[in-house]
């Protein structure tokens, strides 16, 4: 069972070429996060600790996700890439 969380902190956004992530959860439990295309297809992972910097300059201009969970939480956010 999954609490879904509405708010995250990830910034830029529009973003160029990184994109800056806040852990929202617990800082005991473990994080990942994924960023997504439209398609939902994973584009990167990795794990959160307290804050991480995901550079994608590789992607090209358009609309992803970044969804972060834990074991009991889940968040998703729309970037747009510039």
């Amino acid at each position: 069972n999954y609490k879904f969380q509405p708010l995250m902190d990830g910034f830029p956004n529009p973003f160029s070429s990184q994109i800056k992530v806040k852990n929202i959860f617990d800082a005991n439990q473990n994080a990942k996060y994924q960023v997504l295309n439209i398609n939902g297809q994973l584009l990167a992972e990795g794990l959160l600790d307290e804050q991480v910097l995901i550079s994608l300059d590789y992607l090209v201009a358009g609309v992803y996700f970044l969804r972060l969970e834990n074991n009991k939480e889940l968040s998703t956010i729309k970037l747009i890439k510039k």
